[in-house]
């Protein structure tokens, strides 16, 4: 079960070994944009919101427990919203979940979408390697 800081952290490690700087990260108990980066050759900034499968939290009902399909599709609403804010003035989007059944089957519904909107999603697998959708078409 993934975490929203292995999530952020998963993300960061890839976004670096593909040229990009990290401006900023937030944890789970702070607020503002969870990723913030820039690319070092290409000059263009990305704003990311992570989402986690699990409560960080260890007092919680939820921690370490899969949460159900209800919160994976709240997760993704306000990730697309905070995406959604962040988009323009020259700024790439995008938003990152654990790969797992509740979040891929709720993102695939939404992914023309999400292509139209050039909102990128970034995958971390268990193992916590990153995959992206692909969506951004004005990255370069």
């Amino acid at each position: 079960m993934l975490t929203e800081s292995q999530v952020i952290d998963a993300v960061c490690a890839h976004l670096r070994k593909s040229g990009w700087r990290i401006e900023s990260t937030c944890r789970e108990t702070e607020r503002g944009y969870d990723i913030v980066a820039t690319h070092r050759s290409k000059r263009r900034r990305a704003i990311i919101e992570a989402k986690d499968e699990t409560s960080s939290k260890s007092y919680t009902l939820r921690h370490g427990k899969p949460f159900s399909s209800g919160q994976a599709t709240s997760h993704i609403s306000r990730a697309l919203y905070t995406a959604i804010r962040s988009i323009g003035h020259g700024t790439l989007s995008g938003m990152a979940f654990p790969k797992n059944e509740a979040h891929v089957k709720r993102v695939e519904c939404i992914a023309p979408t999400l292509r139209k909107l050039d909102l990128e999603v970034f995958w971390v697998t268990s193992d916590r390697k990153v995959e992206r959708a692909g969506y951004w078409k004005h990255e370069s």
